[in-house]
């Protein structure tokens, strides 16, 4: 009998389709796909702007069909993390597509452990 090693990840009922920390400097940026409900896949950029007030988080769709997440004013060494899932659009099939963040930043460095979510209610 075979065992398969494929897992799933869920937060509550949105299934946990990227799992990933990423470190960025300041003035860099992270691009990566994300593979969701067969062959369609999510372009998306991370970037990080430690000017601002309070922390906020901004995103918008660039030219070539990727998604551009701008965390502006997110400082702290001790951590600054979303409260709930931001809910960012959906499949063709028309499932929600979300993302969490927790991010703490040292010096000129970003640190941020990423998810991106399918599936789910974002009320």
């Amino acid at each position: 009998m075979a065992v398969s090693n494929q897992r799933t990840l869920k937060l509550d009922e949105k299934e946990i389709v990227l799992n990933e920390s990423f470190i960025v400097p300041d003035g860099s940026c992270v691009t990566f796909d994300v593979a969701v409900e067969g062959n369609d896949a999510i372009k998306m950029k991370l970037s990080f702007k430690p000017e601002g007030a309070s922390p906020r988080v901004d995103w918008q769709l660039e030219a070539d069909n990727r998604l551009h997440i701008t965390f502006q004013g997110w400082v702290s060494s001790l951590g600054t993390s979303l409260k709930k899932p931001a809910r960012v659009g959906q499949t063709i099939n028309g499932s929600a597509i979300g993302f969490m963040a927790y991010h703490h930043r040292i010096g000129d460095t970003n640190r941020v452990d990423f998810h991106v979510l399918l599936g789910g209610n974002y009320g």
